[in-house]
């Protein structure tokens, strides 16, 4: 019994810290999917404006609980979000527009 115990409370460990170091990739990727799932034609031709618009509304759908993690996403919007955008235009799913330089999210 011991040793279960012990193997769960490792697993809960090597699940917090991987949480915490791919948390962040992992909220870009469900934003930028609902961004996309909102322009089912593709990005060619939505304004730049209407996507940072959306990506706003996004960060506050899936940060809005911890407001010190709302504010970093907007302010990385505000700092990066031009560069974001490119990379979603240029990317073919979110997981690359996620990982793309130099408005890298994870």
């Amino acid at each position: 019994m011991h040793f279960i115990s012990t193997v769960c409370l490792l697993s809960a460990v090597v699940i917090a810290a991987f949480a915490q170091t791919d948390g962040s990739c992992h909220l870009c990727e469900l934003v930028v999917n609902d961004v996309l799932a909102l322009h089912p034609n593709g990005l060619n031709g939505v304004p730049d404006a209407v996507l940072m618009a959306d990506l706003i509304n996004e960060c506050e759908k899936y940060w809005s609980q911890d407001p010190t993690q709302d504010k970093g996403c907007h302010d990385w919007l505000a700092q990066d979000g031009a560069s974001f955008i490119a990379a979603m235009r240029t990317n073919s799913n979110a997981f690359a527009a996620c990982h793309a330089a130099p408005a890298n999210a994870c």
